[in-house]
C-alpha cells in the first residue's frame, strides 16, 4: 500500500536529485522523499540503480528504504540530526565520534557483504538519527563489487566525490571496488 504524504519543505536540490521532508498523513511519521531532478539517460540509470540497491538493504546502520512511490521517486527514513559533516562542526567528544564511526563502518561492512561498493563515502552520506545512530545513505553511485555500474556514461562523469576518491579510481574507471570505499573511509576518519 502506497503511503500518503504531505510535502513539508525542500531539504536539498543537487540538480540530479531533489530531497523533500514529508510527513506520512496516516502515521504522522517524518520521511524523506527523493526524486530525480533533471532527467538525462545516464541519470535515470543511476537513479534506478540507486532505488534497486537501496531497496535490497536492511540493516540498522543503513538508512531505511521505505517504498518506491513513482518511476523516479521513493521514500526513505528521515535522519533529523543531519549528516556527519554537520555534526563534526560542533566538535564532538572522541568517545561519541568513535561510536558513530564504528556504526557507519558496520553499515559499510554489511553493504560489502551484500556484494556492493558504495563509491561515494563522505561525511554528508553518513546520516544521524534522532538516537544519534550513524547510518550510511545515498546509494546513487553504488554498484556490484567488481562490475561496471553504468554503460556509456558521459565523458565528464566521475564516480564519487573528488576529495574522497581514491587516486587509482581514474585508472579503474567505473569498476566497483571495496578498496575505493576503504580509501574514502580513511579520508573521513582523518
Amino acid at each position: 500500500m502506497t503511503r500518503r504524504t504531505a510535502q513539508l519543505k525542500p531539504l536539498k536540490d543537487s540538480g540530479y536529485t531533489k530531497l523533500f521532508l514529508v510527513r506520512d498523513t496516516g502515521s504522522g511519521e517524518y520521511l524523506v522523499e527523493k526524486s530525480l531532478g533533471v532527467s538525462i539517460d545516464f541519470q535515470e540509470q543511476l537513479f534506478e540503480n540507486e532505488m534497486h540497491i537501496h531497496s535490497c538493504l536492511h540493516h540498522r546502520y543503513v538508512i531505511d528504504f521505505v517504498q518506491q512511490t513513482g518511476p523516479h521517486r521513493f521514500l526513505m527514513e528521515y535522519a533529523p540530526r543531519g549528516s556527519l559533516d554537520q555534526y563534526v562542526r560542533d566538535k564532538p567528544g572522541d568517545k561519541e565520534s568513535l561510536k558513530m564511526c564504528i556504526q557507519f563502518l558496520k553499515g559499510l561492512d554489511y553493504l560489502h557483504k551484500c556484494g556492493f561498493a558504495h563509491n561515494d563515502i563522505k561525511p554528508s552520506n553518513i546520516l544521524l538519527t534522532k538516537e544519534s545512530r550513524a547510518k550510511l545513505a545515498d546509494f546513487a553511485f553504488a554498484g556490484p563489487l567488481g562490475r561496471v555500474t553504468l554503460k556509456n556514461p558521459p565523458a565528464i562523469f566521475k564516480l564519487g566525490t573528488d576529495l574522497f576518491r581514491r587516486p587509482q579510481m581514474a585508472q579503474t574507471g567505473l569498476t566497483n571496488l571495496a578498496e575505493n570505499d576503504i580509501y574514502a573511509v580513511g579520508v573521513v576518519l582523518y
